[in-house]
């Protein structure tokens, strides 16, 4: 009986260990799943935060588009009819004729009546066509 009792010992204690083994690696194996699915939560949740983030990026990003495409649009307008009132401005045409005409030598009296403008206007256009040749320096025309 005692030798029966002995043979039977070694498949218990086998047995018994690799229950205890089994019972301790399903333990550890449940543990690093709890684990597991924590970390994924965690990584799920920062990478739900990021792509928050990023669509709020991309609509900052559009917003500032289309405003500047709207800055643009207006700075284009704003410059057409600058261009339009400087090109139309009857004054303005007034003086570059004026300008022109002295240049060419044309008296102060016959300027001033081919243009439209006043003597003193064209008197002052003079002098100041006179003080600027005279201010120029050849240092300063780049000679």
């Amino acid at each position: 009986m005692d030798m029966l009792l002995q043979s039977l010992d070694i498949p218990i204690i086998v047995v018994a260990i690799l229950a205890s083994f089994f019972s301790i690696s399903l333990v550890m194996s449940l543990s690093l799943s709890k684990k597991l699915s924590q970390q994924k939560r965690e990584t799920e949740i920062a990478l739900n935060a990021i792509a928050d983030d990023v669509r709020v990026l991309f609509d900052t990003g559009a917003g500032v588009e289309r405003k500047l495409d709207k800055m643009a649009a207006r700075l284009r307008s704003v410059g057409e009819k600058q261009e339009h009132l400087s090109l139309h401005e009857p004054g303005e045409q007034a003086y570059r004729a004026a300008i022109s005409l002295l240049n060419s030598g044309v008296s102060v009296r016959d300027v001033a009546s081919r243009s439209g403008l006043s003597k003193a206007e064209v008197d002052l256009l003079q002098h100041l066509k006179q003080a600027g040749k005279h201010n120029k320096t050849p240092d300063a025309s780049g000679a």
